[in-house]
Parts: structure tokens; sequence; C-alpha cells
């Protein structure tokens, strides 16, 4: 029972894990579905380029803001990197509040 529930919490912990590499068109999309998570502890990160390629990252279910930032980063730099994505990563979203322009 205990590996179950341990199974359970962490499919929780990741469901709204993602990191994405989408068209310029669906960025609003991948931002309604971060924003549509319930967590206070969440983060949301991307790496805009001026050409209007992108990749994000963005975690929710971290203890502390700090940890989910640093979650979200990693996710964006991972996309950053496989798609040579020459913006940085930064967050823009702590919890639903922005705390950074795009």
């Amino acid at each position: 029972m205990k590996l179950f529930v341990s199974l359970f919490s962490i499919s929780l912990l990741t469901a709204c894990n993602t990191n994405t590499f989408l068209d310029v068109s669906e960025f609003e999309v991948d931002v309604e579905k971060y924003l549509s998570c319930s967590s206070a502890k969440k983060a949301y990160a991307a790496a805009l380029d001026d050409n209007g390629v992108w990749g994000s990252g963005f975690s929710y279910g971290f203890p502390t803001q700090q940890l989910a930032n640093k979650r979200a980063l990693e996710e964006c730099e991972t996309q950053r990197s496989n798609h040579n994505i020459q913006a940085e990563c930064v967050v823009y979203f702590e919890g639903n509040t922005p705390v950074r322009e795009f």
C-alpha cells in the first residue's frame, strides 16, 4: 500500500510538470495550462527567442517556492539545450503571480 501511495504521490507531483517546445501560436495555451494547475508552490519558466522559437518548463507541488522555481528552470533549460534556443530561461510566474513581463 505504501508503494502505491508513493507512486500515486509522484504522479500527482509530476502531472503538471512539462517541458514543451511548441509553435509560438501555442505559447498562450502553454501558459493557460500552467495557470490551470492548482498549487501555491508552482513556477513557470520560459526561454523566448526573438525569432519566435521558445521552450518552457513548469512545476508544482513543491514545499517551497524556491524549489518550484529551480525545477521549472531545469525543465526549461532541458528544452533550451535540446532545441538550440539562444534566449536564457527565466521565471515568469511564481504561483499565479506574474513576476516578469513576456
